[in-house]
């Protein structure tokens, strides 16, 4: 009655929309966005889905009731609020769409990738299978043909073993650099193919004379002077003197001596004897007195013209022979370092008796000397047991010579025995 009358001049004169009177089949259905519990369906009755929206909006009771067909608000204020909400609603609805409609579109632009991606990844790998079916098709008929060119590679070149020659070739010259033999002396070639064998044998001739070349460009004056005393050694002991094969890797020295020992020797040498006696050759040795046969460490010096003994420490020239006077140089056959030097007297001179010596370099010293007097003859090797020598006044003794499990050298009675190493 008077009531709907005056919301309804209310709403006119506020213009609002819906009025103050109206349907609740209309307002719920333009405001159950509003309520979470009615959006966006309402399975109940829309009576009841008007009372949850009024709950949910906090009405109060006595400013709106609900008819058998209509809903009738007190306030127009309420209406504004409503609408409001409606408003703000209507942002989060449209949000969530947006949200909704750009999953979609995400969604369905990943199926439609994932099944080109899938036909893509098919056919990529129908092509890998046919790539390799053919890598595998061409690696049969390799092996096929090299198996072939296995069997027939001893015969004459054909379209099977043409290939197989070319990389056997290949193999074996590149590993050959790293099995050439490093010296002279080695006489071991690596081993070819049968295909290979002229050509691995014009190789090793080229190698050879490369080699020799290189060692004979490298050889300095004094190591060539050396060399042939080496020679003129193997002429002499070879096969004579037992430990000569030990001696043929040793290299010749000019000194075994310090090198301070050594100018202090030539300088002493040299102010004794004269500033024309230049020491070419120096070692430790050994002299054995002619009576009684005691060992006195004596520094040996080899000049061209003379053969000088020092004290050693005091560097004082004791003895000194020329070499003329040195008739010959008397040794054994075995392994020792013993040595004899036949003394001649001079003319009108009292005979001084042999010189009884032992050295560590005892071939080195004996032909050193001897080339020095262009005397390669005065190397005496005897194989006899003993050896006499000189004594003054026509006098002789005796060296007797044995080999035993340590060298030595020693007085037994009247005899004076040098024992060899075995």
């Amino acid at each position: 009655g008077s009531h709907c009358r005056q919301h309804c001049f209310l709403a006119r004169r506020v213009s609002i929309s819906p009025p103050s009177c109206c349907c609740f089949c209309f307002l719920f259905v333009r405001y159950k966005c509003v309520c979470p519990a009615t959006w966006p369906d309402w399975s109940g009755h829309v009576r009841d889905g008007v009372v949850e929206l009024a709950r949910h909006l906090a009405w109060e009771q006595d400013s709106f009731r609900i008819g058998k067909t209509k809903v009738f608000i007190r306030h127009p204020s309420m209406l504004f609020k409503l609408e409001e909400v409606l408003e703000a609603r209507k942002q989060e609805l449209a949000t969530q769409i947006q949200a909704l409609y750009k999953m979609h579109r995400a969604k369905t632009n990943f199926l439609r990738m994932r099944v080109a991606v899938t036909m893509l990844a098919s056919h990529w790998r129908r092509v890998c299978a046919q790539r390799e079916k053919e890598r595998r098709k061409k690696a049969t008929v390799s092996i096929r043909r090299f198996i072939k060119g296995f069997m027939t590679r001893m015969g004459a070149a054909n379209e099977y073993n043409t290939k197989f020659q070319r990389y056997v070739r290949y193999r074996w010259i590149s590993d050959l650099p790293k099995q050439l033999p490093k010296t002279v002396l080695v006489k071991e070639w690596p081993p070819c193919p049968p295909l290979l064998k002229n050509t691995s044998q014009i190789l090793r001739d080229m190698h050879l004379k490369w080699m020799v070349r290189r060692y004979c460009k490298g050889i300095t004056p004094e190591r060539k002077a050396f060399m042939e005393l080496k020679v003129k050694a193997s002429e002499v002991f070879r096969g004579k003197k037992q430990n000569y094969s030990q001696s043929i890797p040793q290299i010749f020295n000019n000194s075994y001596l310090d090198p301070r020992v050594t100018s202090t020797v030539a300088e002493r040498v040299k102010a004794t004897l004269g500033a024309d006696e230049n020491v070419f050759f120096s070692l430790p040795a050994v002299k054995y007195d002619r009576h009684g046969y005691k060992g006195r460490p004596r520094v040996l010096a080899c000049t061209r013209k003379t053969l000088v003994m020092l004290v050693p420490g005091k560097f004082e020239v004791k003895e000194s022979y020329p070499l003329s006077s040195l008739s010959a140089m008397a040794i054994s056959s075995l392994s020792d370092g013993f040595v004899i030097f036949r003394v001649e007297a001079a003319p009108g001179a009292k005979a001084r008796g042999d010189l009884l010596m032992s050295v560590d370099n005892l071939i080195e010293l004996c032909i050193k000397l001897a080339d020095a007097k262009n005397d390669l003859a005065s190397i005496n090797i005897n194989s006899d047991a003993t050896m006499v020598h000189h004594l003054p006044g026509d006098k002789q003794g005796t060296i007797r010579f044995s080999q035993g499990p340590q060298p030595s050298y020693a007085k037994v009675g009247k005899e004076f025995h040098v024992v060899a190493s075995q």
